[in-house]
């Protein structure tokens, strides 16, 4: 399909060429405002044929690097009018390659031109056929007269025909040259989701969310490793306080339990010192009333056993 469209451009061209030079060709010797009138059409349908060129070529241009793989510089091959819509492409904007700017309005202005040369050759027939009635009576002065007009109003109608015909294969050509561009779009369309894609805003976005991604983790990571050090200080720190407090109890316990030890002792002391006192004076007492006690019984042993011993001396005597 696109070979047969490719093919009917170049016959679009000779067909509105021929048609152009055939109308210049029969207006050339009988109607020189029809020629001139057709030469414009010419040169007007070559300007549009120039800008379709150039289209075409820029469209073909941007299909052959969207072909190749790209590389630094990539923007740079391509054709100056289509760098700014690429490159907007590029950045993320949906905006339409760079379309024809004079060919449009040629293919209107052409039919203009041929129906002006031809209301031209119009006027200057009737004007011509209105002098020679004037000038004649006789019929076959007459039918001699308007031979010229009648022959000169057919081939006014040369300029219409080659505004027409010109008019008709630009729009052809137009149509086949923007079918082509439409195509070229749809391949940088494909293109930006593929081999285009490392050019594109979105991944030079994504790359740098990813790097702002892996920056905001590592951050993430180093204030915990951070916060995981000032935790193990905090706890060594704690550990220190508490191995400290824990020794300072045991010193103060020691030093209590010491001190509960001697003040225990010395109250034994002084309770057994105190108990070793009073047993002393209880036992003193005791002997005392004892001996207070057993003193008159002893005192009347002692005596009885005296008056027995002096009876048995008396007795022995």
């Amino acid at each position: 399909m696109n070979r047969l469209l490719n093919a009917l451009y170049p016959l679009a061209l000779a067909a509105g060429l021929a048609g152009i030079a055939g109308a210049a060709l029969a207006a050339a010797r009988h109607h020189p405002v029809a020629l001139a009138m057709t030469l414009l059409i010419a040169a007007f349908f070559a300007v549009g044929v120039w800008e379709l060129s150039a289209f075409r070529c820029s469209s073909r241009e941007l299909g052959a690097a969207l072909a190749s793989a790209p590389k630094d510089g990539w923007l740079d091959t391509l054709p100056a009018p289509m760098r700014a819509s690429v490159q907007q492409r590029l950045e993320g904007l949906r905006v339409a390659l760079p379309g024809l700017a004079l060919a449009p309005a040629l293919a209107g202005l052409l039919v203009l031109l041929g129906m002006l040369g031809t209301f031209i050759g119009l006027v200057i027939t009737l004007s011509s056929t209105a002098s020679a009635l004037g000038q004649t009576a006789d019929l076959a002065a007459l039918r001699n007269a308007l031979g010229a007009p009648v022959q000169g109003l057919g081939l006014a109608f040369s300029a219409s025909v080659a505004g027409v015909t010109g008019s008709a294969m630009l729009g052809l050509m137009m149509a086949l040259a923007r079918r082509e561009r439409a195509g070229v779009a749809t391949q940088l369309d494909t293109a930006l989701l593929g081999r285009l894609r490392p050019l594109t805003a979105a991944h030079r976005q994504a790359l740098a969310q990813q790097d702002a991604e892996t920056a905001a983790k590592e951050a993430a990571q180093q204030q915990q490793s951070e916060l995981v050090a000032q935790l193990q200080r905090f706890a060594q720190q704690l550990a220190d306080q508490l191995a400290t407090q824990h020794t300072r109890f045991a010193d103060a316990h020691q030093d209590e339990q010491s001190r509960f030890h001697a003040e225990a002792q010395s109250a034994y002391q002084s309770l057994a010192a105190s108990v070793d006192t009073t047993l002393r004076t209880s036992l003193a007492e005791s002997a005392r009333l004892a001996g207070a006690a057993i003193q008159p019984a002893a005192e009347a042993a002692m005596a009885g056993i005296a008056r027995e011993a002096a009876a048995l001396h008396e007795r022995v005597g």
